[in-house]
């Protein structure tokens, strides 16, 4: 297998599956830590740069959004959270002690962030259906994720401040009232289903 193959291979891997790979190349090659370290921050000096660049990022925002497709995506970002790496992750440290409930709440944060900046990019550069279509979307998948795996039952209450920071970030732009009616219909808490 040639490198270009092992990189497709890698590439068709879940993101959390790549962290996985990422993190036990730090532990097991300790000296590749700041290499990689380096290479983190430039990625995210490069990705702020992006942001702020208004017409490429605007080329970016999907003109028409699908409210099931972003409710499957964030629903398989969470439930592909696999139990044996939040142990992994937990436990005695160099520097100090991480909880499982700690190790849960990291890996579920790096799950959803990609979809909170996509959403923000949407909320800025998209139509106002298109935002609409993702934070309906954004809520649903996540209410479908509660429970979804072990990673998820270890975090009480997980649910309903991702939720509240969807809305919080639909509420920073304005919208007309019938949009706003309904994403408070569907971010009820209790309105699961």
């Amino acid at each position: 297998m040639d490198n270009s193959e092992k990189r497709e291979y890698i590439h068709q891997l879940s993101i959390g599956q790549r962290l996985e790979v990422l993190d036990i190349l730090m532990e097991k090659e300790p000296r590749l830590t700041q290499k990689i370290y380096d290479l983190a921050l430039e990625v995210a000096e490069a990705s702020k740069r992006k942001v702020t660049k208004s017409p490429k990022t605007a080329a970016k925002v999907p003109k028409a959004v699908d409210i099931d497709d972003v409710a499957e995506k964030v629903y398989m970002a969470i439930y592909s959270l696999r139990a044996d790496e939040m142990y992994r992750r937990s436990g005695k440290k160099k520097k100090g002690f991480v909880e499982i409930w700690e190790a849960a709440d990291e890996m579920i944060e790096n799950a959803i962030e990609p979809f909170f900046v996509e959403f923000s990019e949407v909320l800025k550069h998209g139509s106002s259906k298109s935002a609409k279509a993702y934070c309906l979307g954004f809520i649903k998948g996540l209410k479908k994720s509660d429970g979804c795996n072990e990673v998820v039952r270890c975090l009480e209450d997980w649910i309903e401040g991702h939720l509240d920071d969807v809305v919080s970030a639909w509420y920073k732009v304005p919208h007309n009232e019938d949009d706003n009616e309904e994403i408070d219909a569907e971010h009820n808490i209790f309105d699961f289903g």
